[in-house]
């Protein structure tokens, strides 16, 4: 029997879910969740992103999965992975579709079904009938969403509102398991990446700078609940090496960790190709293996701080790919020549507004083939346009915009190959270089300093730079 792979979006909006109504086909007018087959190259994620501009010409986070069903048709046998998703544009346009609605718990079966979207609605109703902020004060949920949760729409694609969201909701999920306060995870989870405004490398540690300097926080919490929540946001980025420093700490590192078994290997791949250009493909496959085995085999160094996390069962699912090594190498070379082949022809124009905007015959920063060429950055504030005051301000100012471009783009001062810096007066050297030590603790970049008769602006430095994923 002929066998179709599909993805379904369960896109939701407070307590109701949208269906769309099928406009074509055998089953014309019944209803269905939005998604499509997943083509060659994709993970299921990237399929579901994909076939939502595709039909609705809308962006989505992609959250939990839901389930997997199996279900046989006339003449195929349908797998149907469905992930909990939510909005991140405003606007729906029905581009196949003939109607739409959004159904909640009580109207689910309103409409006539999919035979296969049927199987999973009781797993909605359940869902959507689980109060997804227990125990929230209303005034400090009001206040979280109004004037917190709104910072993550000027950031990238990977910690946007879609991302604080599902981390949100995982976080109180996992409360139902341990004796917390469900108040200091909502707000942990609510900041956590709020550092992000100051770049990525050290994003943990200034949001919770963010979290001890916001004064509004007093009304609901205790100083000591403060730094709990504080502690929590910063030890989020915590590894094998590092373990929170307390429960909360491990419900938002576990809540921000997505475990997808081919998203991981796809990675892993992406990872090998920007960082290890030299290496063929057998040598690739030998990295990836080794990585795999060393990191997410059994026995490798990968700590699920919270047992009832769903990335329990992700990981014992990779585990079983990871022992099949016949498996592994199918998805390895899958990833592998679709990357290699699309890399060859990438090109994207990188803008964020955390940055000075363009205001001439150029880009912010060109990415070419994995590789990311960010323009000169004055020391400019992004908002008012000013200038930083004196050699180091300037400097910081700088690299911080920098620093918001490769954020941008999904990289980091550690992606950083090489960079040039323009002064005004080659005297500054010193007090320039002082600053940067501080923004490439880890390897060095390659770079170049020319002084220069005068930049624009009267700016006393300029700093371009090249990274590569």
């Amino acid at each position: 029997m002929k066998r179709i792979e599909v993805v379904a979006a369960v896109i939701r909006r407070r307590d109701e879910v949208f269906a769309t109504q099928r406009g074509y086909g055998d089953f014309k007018d019944w209803w269905e969740f939005p998604g499509g087959k997943i083509e060659s190259g994709e993970t299921p994620r990237e399929a579901l992103a994909r076939e939502i501009r595709e039909e609705l010409d809308a962006e989505i986070s992609v959250g939990q999965e839901i389930t997997t069903l199996e279900w046989d048709y006339p003449g195929f046998h349908l797998t149907m992975h469905c992930f909990w998703c939510s909005l991140r544009s405003a606007a729906l346009h029905l581009n196949e579709h003939e109607s739409a609605a959004w159904l909640g718990a009580s109207n689910l079966g309103s409409v006539r079904w999919l035979p296969a979207d049927e199987g999973i609605l009781p797993a909605i109703a359940s869902g959507l009938s689980e109060s997804p902020l227990p125990c929230v004060t209303p005034s400090l949920r009001e206040y979280v969403e109004s004037q917190i949760i709104p910072r993550y729409d000027h950031f990238d694609k990977g910690h946007d509102r879609g991302h604080v969201n599902a981390v949100i909701a995982q976080g109180l999920a996992f409360c139902r398991h341990y004796d917390v306060n469900p108040e200091i995870v909502y707000t942990a989870a609510a900041y956590h990446d709020t550092g992000i405004c100051e770049g990525r490398e050290r994003h943990h540690t200034v949001s919770a700078r963010i979290i001890r300097e916001d004064a509004a926080l007093r009304r609901w919490f205790s100083p000591e609940e403060i730094d709990l929540i504080a502690n929590a946001a910063e030890d989020h980025r915590a590894s094998s090496k590092t373990e929170p420093r307390g429960i909360y700490g491990k419900i938002i590192a576990e809540a921000d960790r997505q475990i997808d078994p081919e998203d991981i290997i796809r990675r892993t791949v992406l990872y090998g190709l920007g960082h290890y250009p030299e290496l063929d493909m057998e040598g690739h496959w030998q990295r990836t293996l080794e990585h795999m085995h060393e990191k997410y085999a059994e026995g490798g160094y990968l700590r699920l701080w919270i047992p009832e996390s769903p990335n329990a069962a992700r990981l014992a699912s990779l585990r079983k790919i990871i022992a099949d090594e016949g498996r592994l190498r199918n998805y390895f070379e899958k990833y592998y020549i679709c990357e290699t082949n699309s890399q060859n022809t990438m090109k994207k124009i990188i803008a964020t507004p955390l940055a000075p905007k363009a205001v001439g015959p150029y880009s912010q920063a060109v990415e070419l083939n994995g590789t990311l060429y960010v323009s000169g950055q004055l020391p400019a504030d992004p908002e008012t346009g000013n200038l930083a005051e004196g050699i180091e301000a300037q400097t910081r100012r700088s690299l911080d915009n920098i620093g918001a471009i490769l954020t941008a783009a999904g990289l980091s001062f550690g992606d950083v190959v090489k960079v040039t810096v323009l002064l005004d007066d080659i005297a500054n050297f010193g007090a320039m270089n002082a600053v940067y030590a501080e923004y490439f603790p880890g390897d060095k970049p390659a770079r170049v300093c020319y002084e220069v008769s005068a930049l624009p602006k009267g700016a006393k430095v300029e700093i371009d730079a090249v990274a590569g994923k």
